[in-house]
């Protein structure tokens, strides 16, 4: 899933269905991703990722889920067909 974080597109690079929860912390990097991590650990911004680029920006649990539930809102809404009665 992609979204958009101060007028910067970021690809996500965890499953937002299972990995979106309050224990972790979100992390923004230089190179367009946006990482799940613990929260027991400490980052800083411009702290070099073991998978490239530097970290941009630290978003919170409610930031990231508001991120999502725009994208989310932007898709088709899925409706069961109706069966015709016989």
């Amino acid at each position: 899933m992609e979204v958009l974080f101060n007028s910067k597109s970021y690809n996500l690079k965890f499953d937002h269905t299972t990995d979106l929860n309050s224990s972790r912390q979100y992390i923004a990097s230089t190179n367009g991703d946006i990482l799940s991590r613990l929260s027991l650990f400490k980052y800083d911004v411009g702290e070099v990722l073991p998978e490239g680029g530097r970290i941009s920006h630290i978003l919170s649990f409610d930031e990231m889920g508001q991120l999502v539930q725009v994208e989310l809102d932007k898709l088709p809404k899925r409706r069961r067909k109706k069966k015709d009665e016989e």
